[in-house]
């Protein structure tokens, strides 16, 4: 009977072992580690799973580790030390002994110095005799132990349980090299299973051997394995000496074994991740060592030796690969250091292009002059070939590195003198019109406050690139309580479209003696300089400097008067904890009780996490009259980045806060102010909602139907402190007026947020396209999908796309943009067809820029229609929504802006359709003259005349 055919225990049980006999051999192969080793068999004889044996085999170690291992031996019998006569040099020996000796049904390995999941013996043995498979597979965890950090790898091969008959089902599963496996004791031995003992590397070709044979393999998503990684200065595994040569030549020996093994079975899928394997994990690992070395001489030893590795990969593989993975590659043939450490930026996706590159039509060419001269021209010149459209990312959403070149202390200590480049091959920059430049110094804890530098950026056409420069101050006093950490990013602004990066650091960057202190008096006697620091993605940042002693007592000496400055601070800079509390209403009373600012407007666009909407266009018409000061609301936990360096912003729910709602003459909202708000007679509040609803909404939505009066009550309250309510239509004032019971003047029909639409013509459009750095040979489609409740608020967006990319990217490039509420990440291989501006103030900017809109049941379909352009809905759960508890005020699918489509393939097909010929006009204009009504243009203005002419 084969092991597939055993008979299945019932769900979850384990079929118990004879007495005495173990169910789990655990095999640790040890050499000199007597530090670890206690540890690691710990780990074993703690397992839930108590039927378990460790067979210890120390390899030839010349320290205490084989006694570490018989004094556990002593106290616990099963525990079995074992010494080999002398080091073999590498785990496969002591492995194989291992097998030999096991009384498992099943045999695990560990490292010496890695530990098990407490309950990883449970779980793979319940998994194997309820699967009868030969291998079991579980998750790994890797353990920074000197960040105390713990990562996944290769997460999203374990994120379900299932069972393969063979591994051709997953071949994928070749990626994971960690021996976070068990295998089936009789399987082992029946197939004379062994590791190679002539060669390090052998757990790769042990894992191959396996998984090949294997005829069974369950995967479990359980974490088995804790993979601890060590700083290499302070320990270095066989396999991570990768600064020799014999290691390189183990490694391409191992996997041509690896190879070798699967060619000998019919196995193609399997032989295929082989081969794609070499280039995404074998060879990468040694781009990455000389990409952080200096020594070129030795790289180009390396890369001699990694050379027939990559020629053994065929074609039709590599070109299925990313452009990134097929230009390291034919960097590895180049022989030349510099280019794998170009590629190794791209890589790392610290940028999207490094190096020299040359378009030809729709053809990109990387480095095609070092790369001719390479030992394989050909091959290599192939590989480093890519479609533009591959390779072109707008603007926004692309990768730049910006890099130091030099830095500087100033002779006063307050400020760096930071010189940088930013490599533009493309000259996606270059195009983007007013584009501006600026360092954002932000505390990543504590008060979290930021400072922003403007910096001198000139283009360098001979190389296709920035060079700039700036100065770098703190100019304000320290958070003296938590002196946190310094986070430095570069932010390219056009308009409203922010492209922000942090500053890598070269080696040749001394980062010694550069520090720098704050230009008060107190931080100053305090002593509170910071430091530059790379942080583990190469990128500068600063930290506080040590202090001596002498100076540390000073600092406990002075501990009142900082404690009081930084609560100060915290008063503008940190929302309170509790902003309905008892502390923030009596806060809140104190300051109505003082005089209004008379020509202060107190400003909030959804809740602080923007400056845009209607808020900002009101704004706007106010500044240029230059007759008042807005101030404006800013969420803190949002990252706002367009708040960065703003004078004219307080931290929504801090001290400043309150400050602001109760003595600012003015206010403008469109959504929501917090309960403690209570309007002072003199005050003006101008709601300028965020949207014409579908859903119904206040009064009218079912849940308060049967509420207590003191729930209404609450609602109309604060609606009864609007003065004015800005009104889109006739039906936005016949269903949203009474369903909050608005006593407020109505403002004179129009949205301020639309006036930019219905004055936006060809040449606006073109100018929206410009700044969104879209490829203008293509038309423009904006997907905004309504706001949906999920968790932590992140969600999967209905729309496939990469069958969207698939199908539509050769004529159309897709803007994607989530609710405010919601993110989404774009994967990389499809950024140049698909541009994410969730993180833009308003939509204004996409939708001038959009030919065509898809949407839901967003308010975005009332706005889109300013621009009278097509739209078609994608209610793919259009029932769903229907049947919601809250209901609509008008079923879609007896009035809509344009066609509704259900499935993707049809909306695919609709989009096109509709933006070839529009023949939904007719239906289009129906709605409108509806629900949203004409947009003059001048609605900012009006409600400027209207609030604020007559005082």
């Amino acid at each position: 009977m084969s092991s597939i055919e055993r008979p299945r225990p019932e769900r979850g049980a384990i079929i118990p072992a004879a007495d005495g006999e173990p169910l789990v051999s655990v095999i640790i192969a040890v050499y000199n580690d007597e530090s670890h080793v206690a540890a690691a068999i710990g780990s074993v004889l703690t397992q839930t799973l108590s039927a378990v044996e460790v067979l210890v085999v120390d390899d030839g170690s010349s320290d205490a580790s084989f006694a570490v291992a018989q004094q556990l031996a002593a106290r616990d019998r099963r525990v079995t030390a074992i010494a080999l006569p002398k080091n073999t040099g590498s785990a496969g020996a002591p492995r194989n002994l291992g097998i030999q000796r096991a009384r498992g049904r099943y045999v695990m390995f560990l490292d010496s110095d890695d530990a098990l999941e407490r309950h990883a013996c449970a779980n793979v043995v319940r998994a194997g005799d309820r699967d009868g498979s030969d291998l079991i597979m579980g998750r790994t965890e890797r353990f920074d132990t000197a960040r105390q950090k713990t990562t996944g790898w290769y997460s999203r091969l374990f994120g379900e349980a299932r069972t393969l008959a063979s591994i051709e089902e997953d071949p994928e599963l070749i990626r994971d090299t960690s021996v976070a496996k068990a295998c089936r004791t009789e399987f082992l031995r029946a197939n004379d299973l062994r590791y190679p003992e002539d060669i390090h590397y052998e757990d790769l070709v042990f894992a191959a051997a396996v998984q090949i044979a294997a005829k069974g393999i369950t995967v479990i998503p359980e974490v088995i394995y804790t993979w601890n990684t060590y700083p290499t200065a302070m320990r270095k595994s066989i396999t991570h000496q990768r600064d020799t040569l014999h290691n390189v030549r183990s490694r391409v020996a191992a996997v041509q074994r690896v190879l070798d093994i699967i060619r000998a079975h019919d196995a193609p899928a399997f032989l295929r991740e082989a081969y794609i394997k070499i280039i995404v994990h074998d060879t990468r690992l040694f781009i990455n060592d000389i990409a952080d070395s200096d020594d070129d001489d030795f790289a180009r030893q390396v890369l001699a030796e990694l050379q027939p590795l990559i020629r053994l990969v065929p074609a039709e593989v590599t070109a299925e690969l990313d452009y990134q993975q097929r230009f390291g590659a034919a960097a590895i043939l180049s022989g030349q250091p510099n280019l794998v450490r170009h590629a190794a930026r791209m890589l790392r996706h610290e940028t999207d292009l490094a190096g020299v590159v040359e378009v030809s039509g729709h053809i990109l060419l990387w480095e095609h002059e070092a790369l001719s001269t390479s030992p394989a021209p050909t091959l290599a010149l192939n590989l480093a070939t890519a479609q533009l459209a591959e390779v072109a990312v707008p603007w926004p959403n692309a990768r730049f590195a910006h890099r130091i070149e030099s830095l500087h202390r100033a002779t006063d200590g307050h400020s760096l003198t930071i010189v940088g480049t930013t490599d533009d091959p493309l000259r996606a920059l270059v195009a983007a019109p007013d584009l501006s430049w600026t360092l954002r110094v932000v505390e990543r804890t504590g008060l979290r406050r930021s400072w922003t530098a403007p910096i001198n950026a000139q283009w360098d056409s001979a190389h296709a690139r920035y060079e700039w420069n700036t100065t770098l101050s703190l100019p304000g006093d320290a958070d003296f309580l938590s002196l946190p950490r310094l986070t430095l990013r570069v932010d390219l602004r056009s308009d409203e479209v922010v492209n922000t990066s942090g500053i890598f650091i070269t080696k040749k960057i001394k980062l010694a003696q550069k520090r720098i202190g704050f230009s008060s008096r107190l931080s100053r006697v305090f002593n509170a300089k910071y430091r530059p620091y790379k942080t583990v993605a190469n990128t500068l940042a600063l930290r506080p400097a040590k202090v001596r002693s002498q100076r540390a007592r000073l600092r406990a000496l002075l501990a009142p008067v900082t404690s009081t400055a930084r609560a100060a601070h915290a008063a503008k800079a940190l929302p309170l904890k509790d902003l309905n509390g008892s502390f923030a209403a009596a806060a809140y009373r104190l300051f109505r009780s003082l005089p209004l600012k008379k020509t202060q407007v107190f400003a909030e666009a959804q809740m602080g996490r923007s400056h845009g909407d209607s808020p900002g266009a009101i704004a706007a018409a106010l500044e240029r009259r230059a007759r008042h000061t807005v101030l404006w609301s800013v969420d803190q936990s949002a990252n706002s980045s367009w708040a960065g360096g703003r004078s004219n912003t307080v931290i929504r729910g801090s001290l400043a806060y309150l400050w602001a709602l109760a003595r600012s003459a003015y206010l403008i909202d469109n959504q929501t102010l917090p309960a403690v708000f209570r309007k002072r007679p003199q005050q003006t509040y101008v709601q300028t909602w965020h949207g014409i609803p579908l859903k119904k909404m206040g009064l009218d939505q079912p849940e308060y139907a049967y509420a207590s009066p003191q729930k209404a009550a609450d609602l109309t309250r604060r609606t009864a402190y609007w003065d004015y309510l800005t009104v889109p239509s006739e039906y936005f004032e016949r269903v949203f007026v009474p369903a909050f019971d608005v006593k407020a003047t109505l403002l004179p029909h129009g949205t301020p947020r639309n006036d930019v639409l219905a004055r936006t013509d060809v040449a606006a459009t073109a100018a929206a396209k410009a700044v969104l750095g879209l490829d203008t040979t293509r038309r423009t489609v904006l997907y905004a999908p309504t706001f949906r409740d999920t968790e932590r608020g992140r969600i999967e967006i209905p729309l496939d796309l990469d069958a969207w990319v698939e199908t539509m990217s050769e004529d159309t490039q897709l803007l994607l943009r989530c609710h405010y509420l919601n993110r989404i990440s774009v994967p990389a291989r499809i950024r140049p067809h698909v541009v994410d501006v969730s993180s833009m103030p308003d939509a204004t900017l996409p939708m001038q820029a959009a030919d065509l809109l898809v949407t839901d049941y967003s308010s975005i379909m009332f706005d889109y229609l300013a621009l009278d352009r097509p739209q078609v809905l994608y209610a793919y759960d259009l029932e769903r929504y229907e049947k919601s508890v809250r209901g609509t005020y008008f079923s879609l699918r007896e009035h809509a802006p344009g066609p509704l489509v259900f499935e993707q393939q049809h909306l695919q097909e609709k989009v096109r359709s509709c933006m070839d010929s529009d023949s939904y006009r007719r239906q289009r204009h129906a709605f409108r003259d509806t629900f949203a009504g004409k947009e003059p243009g001048d609605a900012s203005e009006r409600t400027v005349d209207t609030v604020w002419g007559a005082r």
